[in-house]
């Protein structure tokens, strides 16, 4: 068995491949970003998307249900021991066929970590000279502190490095022996300026199949960091500081790579793509004006967005921005009590709700609500007025769908933990889903009870409902039709 014949090794320096297992419709960006910084070093370099190759391979697989259990918790079933032996052998393989100096793997979740195991013992036995170096949030519990999982193949010599945050700067130190940059085998690492974001080289897909993918699309990143500070969440710990690439140099970009792979369609994968409203404008003006100009080469694109208030963002930027080929726009509304969403920091009120929604439906753009069920200062009174917001808008149901997700998580590193006591909240997880809140009386158990409650309105009612299932899949599935 051999599932990556159409790999055709050349004498490289450097070798990067993604990790299984990621489930996407759509090539994974890092390989092509770290492959641009190595030529941008003078390193001769192949980047790869092997889990592409080890996700095809495992959707006709007749024990695929196996291979899940396994990927996602090494659980080992006779049936496939033999299969798994043949893949990673053949994984390492492949990639020393090339001759390399340096093996990169990049690990997009914590999926991969093991069969980022079994590549690493083959790779060190078949050419322990060979240094391997990994990246990638799938290394890590999170990305400042330890790390158990790097730190134990490194202790285990099963790698030489590993590096943590913003890889770019990083793996550039790395290749020109500066082992002592922050990232590099350390808990700390330097966020990236708007200066780096802008001059980057655009990311490499020339080593990829884009016939392996169900969606022709290309991944773009135009920005780190989020401009909201949302309680519940994390990213504003990790990126403390909300840089941006220029609308022109996004869309410079986008015409780059639909001049190499003539693919027109375009998946951000930023936290949000209008972060700077500035900016944000003069793409959609860019992009409506090629789309007009070309429409025959127009361009679609999707990504997270924040709903702001009218006064910043009238009818002109809704139409425009269905001008420039939004198709699906996935937003954080979390709560439809307005007193919820501002104590979270949501910065728009239910009048900007409906203002958006209805421009939505007036200019056909798509709008995955993401939703968050029993936030800390959430109660009966406030589920059931969310069930009367569903029922009131049904006039919205061909152009929303509505992910409930999970119930809210006190997660750490988040403004919502570190105010446990302020918020009358006790945490006893994880699961990060475990806290009461000893004033409202909110329990995982009722928490549970509202969310199904609001699932089975919404089904009812016929709203299109999805699972919590990875926001970055969702977007996918809606990009390639899939309900």
């Amino acid at each position: 068995m051999n599932i990556f014949d159409h790999v055709r090794p050349r004498p490289v320096e450097v070798v990067l491949t993604s990790v299984p297992w990621t489930i996407t419709h759509i090539p994974l960006m890092a390989v092509s970003v770290l492959k641009s910084i190595a030529l941008k070093n003078n390193r001769t370099c192949v980047g790869l998307d092997l889990n592409a190759s080890v996700l095809n391979w495992s959707e006709t697989h007749p024990f695929k249900n196996k291979l899940l259990d396994f990927f996602h918790n090494e659980t080992y079933h006779p049936e496939i021991i033999d299969d798994l032996f043949s893949l990673y052998l053949n994984f390492a393989q492949v990639l020393l066929a090339h001759n390399p100096k340096i093996i990169g793997l990049s690990l997009f979740s914590y999926v991969s970590q093991t069969s980022a195991r079994y590549i690493c013992y083959f790779l060190k036995k078949l050419a322990p000279e060979v240094q391997i170096i990994i990246g990638g949030t799938g290394c890590f519990e999170n990305l400042r502190g330890s790390s158990s999982f790097a730190d134990e193949l490194l202790n285990n010599q099963l790698i030489d490095c590993y590096i943590r945050g913003d890889g770019e700067k990083s793996f550039e130190a790395f290749l020109q022996g500066d082992y002592n940059y922050p990232g590099i085998n350390k808990s700390n690492w330097a966020e990236l300026s708007k200066d780096d974001i802008e001059n980057f080289p655009a990311p490499d897909y020339d080593d990829y199949n884009f016939s392996q993918y169900k969606l022709k699309a290309v991944p773009l990143l135009g920005s780190r960091g989020c401009v909201r500070r949302c309680k519940f969440c994390d990213i504003i710990e990790y990126w403390t500081k909300y840089n941006y690439r220029s609308g022109e140099n996004i869309f410079k970009e986008m015409l780059l790579q639909n001049q190499r792979y003539g693919i027109r369609v375009f998946k951000f994968q930023d936290s949000l793509i209008n972060g700077s409203l500035k900016e944000y404008k003069i793409l959609v003006k860019l992009l409506a004006e090629h789309n007009k100009n070309f429409p025959d080469n127009s361009f679609t694109w999707s990504s997270y967005f924040i709903f702001r208030p009218q006064s910043s963002f009238d009818e002109e930027w809704w139409k425009l921005t269905a001008d420039s080929g939004a198709q699906w726009l996935n937003v954080g509304v979390e709560s439809l009590a307005e007193e919820i969403r501002l104590h979270m920091g949501k910065n728009f009120n239910n009048k900007d709700l409906e203002f958006s929604l209805q421009m939505s439906k007036k200019y056909k753009i798509k709008i995955l609500m993401l939703m968050i069920t029993g936030y800390v200062t959430e109660t009966e009174a406030d589920i059931e007025s969310a069930a009367n917001w569903y029922r009131e808008h049904v006039e919205y149901k061909d152009i929303i769908k509505i992910q409930l997700g999970g119930t809210l998580g006190i997660f750490p590193n988040t403004y919502l933990d570190r105010n446990k006591k302020e918020l009358n909240i006790i945490t006893f997880g994880p699961p990060y889903q475990k806290w009461n809140n000893t004033v409202t009386g909110s329990t995982p158990e009722l928490r549970a009870q509202w969310q199904q409650y609001l699932f089975t309105t919404c089904k009812d009612l016929g709203y299109d409902m999805l699972d919590d299932i990875d926001n970055h899949y969702i977007l996918e599935l809606l990009m390639h039709g899939k309900n």
